[in-house]
């Protein structure tokens, strides 16, 4: 066996930490020009280039789906795992209602989190943003953590919040038909103006009882008679997708809407 020196092994981790810092000064940029802009955010194609600048996960080089936006894409993992433009009309929709607290379940490497945070807290400087996962995978630069209104919960799950009331709750923790629902009756069912899932078209995890692509659909059979419910799908069927381009997806449950009606237990 060869063994390596001491030298040679910090040069190696140090190579492969690299990407990660530059990716992460970028995202530190980007993340500080947003924060002086606000209500300047609301504009859809400044939005958009602000995460083209951000950049997605290096996760989803691989993924075919992806493929045409693969300029937006990070040599590290860190990043939104996301098609971009789902995700920026999502925060639009969200961001009408100038949110004052903000719950993602499944904040992963943490890239969601920290473009959404930074997004709500320039529509309103007082909006904390909860980020709740089972594992501390989170990548943000010290300043950054300390210049947006973070409040991590990790490790955590949405069991310890149950029943706890925020504006807007993003689920996109396990996407196993039991947890979809379980998080949703924890806390998305509580969500004050905007529960939102990610992956509802996500047909891989059907196996998982239904996944929560099963549970989405149970949910508009209850929750669209007494909420509105908008769906941003924006996969282009081919090779990664599929033919019917049931890929990734948000779904919306608007309360705002239906304030003061019985919520619905799915």
């Amino acid at each position: 066996m060869k063994f390596r020196s001491a030298t040679d092994v910090v040069g190696r981790i140090n190579m492969r930490l690299q990407p990660r810092g530059n990716d992460l000064r970028r995202q530190a940029k980007v993340i500080e020009t947003m924060l002086q802009e606000g209500e300047a955010l609301l504009d859809r194609a400044r939005l958009l280039a602000h995460l083209q600048e951000f950049g997605l996960s290096g996760s989803t080089a691989a993924w075919k789906g992806l493929a045409s936006y693969a300029d937006w894409i990070n040599t590290s993992v860190v990043g939104p795992l996301q098609i971009p433009t789902e995700m920026v009309d999502y925060l639009l929709y969200a961001g009408r209602h100038r949110p004052a607290s903000v719950a993602e379940i499944g904040v992963a490497n943490g890239g969601m989190a920290t473009f959404s945070a930074a997004f709500f807290q320039a529509l309103n400087p007082a909006c904390q943003y909860h980020c709740i996962d089972i594992k501390d995978r989170f990548y943000v630069l010290p300043r950054i953590r300390e210049r947006l209104n973070f409040a991590f919960h990790i490790p955590s799950t949405s069991d310890d919040h149950a029943g706890k009331v925020f504006d807007v709750v993003f689920i996109d923790g396990d996407h196993s038909y039991g947890w979809a629902k379980r998080d949703y009756l924890n806390m998305g069912r509580h969500a004050k103006m905007i529960c939102a899932f990610h992956d509802i078209h996500g047909q891989e995890y059907v196996s998982e009882e239904g996944g929560i692509f099963g549970f989405w659909r149970e949910l508009r059979a209850t929750e669209a008679r007494q909420s509105t419910m908008i769906e941003f799908s924006h996969a282009v069927p081919g090779e990664g997708v599929g033919p019917r381009g049931l890929w990734m997806g948000i779904g919306i449950i608007d309360r705002t809407t239906t304030r003061g009606l019985p919520l619905a237990t799915a």
